[in-house]
């Protein structure tokens, strides 16, 4: 192997071990499935310049909603960031900024008068969800704010999920998988058998604690540990509140981290019914609605273009 592929691997994996030490509110099956459906479509992509994929990810991170009747519809589909990336646009994800503010117009418009979080998602990051799922509780005494499974509604998916006044699944849905984890990583004896003398120069004692350079030590494994405790306890403080429920009941009966078919989260609280999209906008909010051939969709904003390779 040439020393050029090696810097270049030693590079990715430098990369790979800081990424992997994010905290993380997904689904990891579930993830891996939808990074694997998006990856295969990569090769009959194509090629757009910086300035057009900068351009596509500020239409795609702009609020939207369908109108249909008065019933305005977010869709919380694929990764979730706390704002739009390069990358979560290109594999359809969605950003917590974004949802935030299509839940504000839609709020704020005179013509909505009931709102439907459509939701496919395998969860995302951290950051953003737990004041976007707060915004979303707060504002549901406004206007009715309903959350349709369809299908997946795992992690970070199912914290903004249940803000919502209602939550529903599609028969076969799945639900949950709440809680939250990390991942670190060490290159330390790979380097060493490459023979890198890799070496972390910092200041103060814990700067770049964890670095894939070194070893991993108790004390940095301990400390990482606490903070995937206190999201987790903070997620499901916030799950067992939007739902009614002590903090504890939810703990036993949502899922342990797992995620739970629609049937069995309906017995469990976690979600109020079986249900879809369709009967959710055929119900309407009480209100008198606009004929089909009018009320089918109206983009309330541009909405993402065609995805294309993003480079």
């Amino acid at each position: 192997m040439s020393s050029n592929t090696k810097t270049n691997e030693l590079n990715q994996n430098t990369e790979l071990g800081h990424l992997m030490a994010a905290p993380l509110l997904v689904d990891g099956p579930l993830f891996a499935r939808w990074f694997r459906s998006r990856m295969s479509a990569q090769h009959a992509a194509v090629p757009m310049s910086p300035d057009q994929i900068r351009e596509a990810i500020e239409i795609a991170d702009r609020p939207k909603y369908q109108l249909a009747g008065g019933t305005a519809v977010i869709k919380i589909m694929g990764p979730i960031e706390y704002r739009m990336s390069e990358w979560s646009w290109w594999y359809g994800g969605t950003s917590c900024q974004a949802i935030g503010a299509a839940v504000q117009a839609a709020i704020d418009a005179e013509e909505v008068s009931k709102i439907v979080l459509q939701v496919d998602s395998p969860g995302g990051v951290y950051p953003g969800v737990p004041e976007l799922a707060k915004q979303i509780y707060d504002q549901r005494g406004a206007k009715p704010i309903v959350a349709v499974i369809d299908p997946y509604a795992a992690s970070a998916a199912i914290w903004v999920a249940t803000a919502a006044s209602r939550v529903v699944s599609i028969g076969s849905g799945m639900a949950g998988s709440i809680g939250a984890y990390t991942q670190v990583v060490s290159w330390s004896e790979l380097l060493k058998k490459e023979g890198y003398d890799a070496r972390v120069i910092r200041s103060p004692e814990w700067k770049a604690e964890g670095h894939p350079f070194e070893s991993l030590t108790d004390e940095y494994v301990a400390y990482r540990q606490d903070y995937i405790n206190a999201i987790a306890a903070e997620f499901t403080a916030a799950v067992a509140k939007h739902r009614g429920v002590r903090p504890n009941v939810a703990a036993e009966k949502f899922g342990g981290g797992r995620m739970m078919p629609a049937a069995e989260a309906r017995k469990a609280g976690l979600i109020d019914r079986i249900g879809n999209l369709a009967s959710e906008l055929s119900a309407g909010s009480g209100k008198r609605r606009s004929s089909a051939r009018t009320e089918h969709i109206r983009v309330a904003a541009v909405t993402r273009p065609f995805r294309r390779r993003p480079y």
